[in-house]
C-alpha cells in the first residue's frame, strides 16, 4: 500500500527542470497535480506574437496530499525468455505420415 501523499498520486508529474517547494527547513521537488483542467492566471503575458493569458496547472511538494488521490500503477517486471527456449517452442517437430495403402503386410 502507498502512501497517499502527491508523489505516489497517479495525477501528480514532477516538474523535471529542477523546481521544488520550500516549506521552513525544507526543500522538495514540486509537480503539477492533474486531477483537474489547469486554471487561466489573471494576468497575461506578452510576447512576441502578442498577449496571451496564461494557464498552469497547480504546482504542490511531493508530500501534499488531497481527498481526489489515485494510486500510480504498479509496474510489472517484464518476463525473460531465454533465445534457446523461444526457437524451441516455437518450432514444431517433424513427423512424416504414412499413407494407409502403403501398410506393411
Amino acid at each position: 500500500m502507498s502512501t497517499r501523499v502527491c508523489r505516489s498520486c497517479d495525477y501528480w508529474k514532477e516538474i523535471p527542470s529542477g523546481i521544488v517547494f520550500i516549506e521552513g527547513d525544507s526543500v522538495r521537488p514540486a509537480g503539477e497535480c492533474r486531477i483537474n483542467p489547469p486554471a487561466p492566471a489573471l494576468e497575461l503575458a506578452t510576447h512576441a506574437y502578442g498577449e496571451w493569458g496564461l494557464v498552469n496547472w497547480p504546482i504542490t511538494g511531493e508530500i501534499e496530499w488531497c481527498g481526489k488521490f489515485s494510486a500510480k500503477p504498479v509496474e510489472k517486471p517484464a518476463v525473460h525468455v531465454q533465445p534457446d527456449q523461444a526457437v524451441t517452442a516455437a518450432t514444431p517437430k517433424r513427423t512424416t505420415r504414412r499413407s494407409s495403402k502403403s501398410k506393411p503386410s
